[in-house]
């Protein structure tokens, strides 16, 4: 096995150990919130967490470009120090921004209700920090230092959790904004010094970095942020749709079918990132094609044995995970969900490769703009014709299209 293989393999290994037990820590504290604040306090959690969806679409991140570079790059410390620098100065200027904007936005839409003007501005500010600490983790990740990005996360999430404790004395909203806010900002000054330890990062401020910025943005962030806009609105839409077209209780059906396929997602959207960060090593065209070989037949196999799980297991699992009613018809809309994921799943190595070596602009284009204006389409005939089914269906078409293109696009550009 060769050394670059090795760390690849380290690589999506711990980055699925730390995914795991990050989803776990959110679980574990979402259960003791539920237990110690009022119902009404859980609604305006809620209700200020479902803005956080438009914060999102203007959450550029350039530090993604650090994906499509090689680790010999990387090791040039006094150029990784500077590319580091520029990207640091960005996210202070985009969070300021977007904290601002927020403030004045939600004062608007929530001055009737202070507690939840305070919850979406706790929550923004939340989301801002968090953005700061993925830069960095995203640095470990390309440095092949997926471990200690593990080591790191487990510390701050212990220190997360033990300071629900206040919870204990001070059961409010209010309570838990402010531990949100302060363990995140410790969190960050951990980050800082790992960052300054194990990397030797020095900070060093460049004359011009915004044109570094705007071209990074031009040539690849804001193209890579539409596409996973774009893909992120085909997952999420459906539901919207069939609002139009069947009642409440039956898109409350087709919404738990929607959350349990979508954990068929969490492995193969793993193992991408490191796909990714291995592609970007390989330089010879012929090494590139012959590992996105193996990688389709890797992701063929474990996007197939999760459906053939899901026909042994599901149902039981829908009893007694989910639902005690309508557990057939969950059974049904989640396996044909599934299937267009799982086709979807198997090309995600096409993916990686149009993220580290093809013009993702043209990606836009050619890939993902055609595959939204065809979801939209389908998924509103085929919900007026057939109801949820035919929405359900809709995946499957618009996940095996999206697929299709995406094969004549690397075949025709790479």
């Amino acid at each position: 096995m060769s050394y670059l293989r090795r760390k690849v393999i380290n690589l999506a290994a711990f980055t699925i150990i730390d995914t795991v037990l990050n989803r776990f820590v959110k679980l574990f504290a979402v259960f003791i919130l539920i237990n110690f604040i009022p119902i009404e306090n859980i609604g305006i959690l809620g209700l200020a967490g479902s803005y956080l969806v438009f914060i999102q679409l203007i959450l550029v991140a350039p530090e993604n470009i650090l994906l499509r570079k090689s680790k010999d790059e990387l090791e040039d410390r006094k150029h990784s120090n500077s590319l580091i620098s520029i990207f640091i100065n960005f996210n202070l200027l985009r969070n300021v921004c977007i904290f601002l904007i927020s403030l004045i936005v939600g004062y608007a839409l929530f001055q009737a209700n202070i507690l939840l003007f305070i919850t979406f501005v706790a929550l923004v500010l939340n989301l801002l920090l968090e953005s700061t600490q993925e830069l960095i983790k995203l640095i470990f990740y390309v440095n092949f230092q997926q471990k200690k990005v593990t080591k790191i996360n487990l510390l701050n999430n212990s220190i997360f959790l033990f300071s629900y404790i206040f919870l204990f004395f001070f059961p409010s909203l209010v309570t838990y904004a402010i531990i949100l806010i302060i363990t995140q900002i410790i969190a960050i000054f951990v980050w800082i010094l790992v960052l300054k330890s194990s990397l030797s990062f020095h900070y060093k401020y460049k004359k011009g970095w915004t044109k570094n910025i705007i071209n990074n943005l031009k040539e690849f962030s804001f193209w890579q942020h539409m596409n996973t806009s774009v893909m992120n609105f085909i997952y999420q839409i459906d539901p919207f749709i069939l609002s139009f077209y069947v009642s409440l209780s039956l898109i409350g059906i087709y919404t738990i079918a929607l959350k349990i396929s979508n954990f068929f997602f969490l492995i193969p959207m793993l193992l991408q990132k490191s796909t990714t960060v291995h592609i970007s090593n390989k330089t010879d065209r012929i090494a590139v094609k012959n590992v996105l070989k193996k990688y389709i037949g890797i992701y063929g196999l474990i996007s197939i044995g999760q459906l053939l799980f899901f026909i042994i297991f599901g149902k039981l699992i829908i009893h007694h995970l989910f639902s005690q009613d309508n557990i057939d018809p969950i059974y049904r809309l989640t396996l044909i969900i599934l299937t267009g994921i799982s086709i979807l799943n198997i090309f995600r190595p096409l993916i990686s490769i149009t993220v580290s070596k093809m013009k993702l602009r043209s990606t836009f284009f050619y890939v993902y703009l055609p595959s939204f204006v065809l979801s939209v389409i389908l998924y509103l005939l085929l919900g007026y014709i057939y109801g949820m089914y035919g929405v359900a269906y809709a995946n499957i078409i618009n996940f095996s299209v999206f697929s299709i293109l995406l094969f004549y696009f690397y075949k025709n550009h790479y």
